[in-house]
C-alpha cells in the first residue's frame, strides 16, 4: 500500500475567484513542500448550501487525497469528463483546469 505525503498544518495556498456556468466559486491549491507539484485542491462556491457547493467539495477531497497518495495531477486532470469541444463538463474540471493554467 503506497502511503501518503503528510503535509504541514500551516502551509501556503493560491486563491483563485472563477466562474464557472453562472455561479461563482474560489479555488484554492497547495503544493508539496520543495516541490512544483500539486498537494491538495479546495473548490467553493458562492451558494455555499447549494448541492454544487457538497459535490465541488467533496470532489476536491478526493483529488487532494489522491494527490496526496501518489496519482499524478495530469493523470486526474486528463481523466475529467470533458464537453465535444475539450472544455470542461463540470466545476472540478474547471478547477483542474485553472490550476493547470496557473501552473505552466
Amino acid at each position: 500500500m503506497t502511503t501518503r505525503s503528510q503535509l504541514s498544518n500551516r502551509r501556503a495556498a493560491v486563491f483563485v475567484d472563477t466562474t464557472f456556468q453562472g455561479l461563482n466559486y474560489t479555488i484554492s491549491y497547495g503544493l508539496f513542500p520543495g516541490r512544483r507539484a500539486v498537494a491538495e485542491l479546495f473548490i467553493s462556491c458562492e451558494k455555499n448550501t447549494s448541492a454544487q457547493e457538497a459535490m465541488a467539495r467533496d470532489a476536491a477531497i478526493l483529488i487532494s487525497q489522491a494527490l496526496q497518495y501518489g496519482t499524478p495531477f495530469s493523470v486526474i486532470h486528463d481523466a475529467v469528463t470533458r464537453a465535444g469541444d475539450g472544455a470542461a463538463a463540470s466545476i472540478v474540471g474547471h478547477a483542474l483546469d485553472v490550476v493547470a493554467a496557473e501552473m505552466s
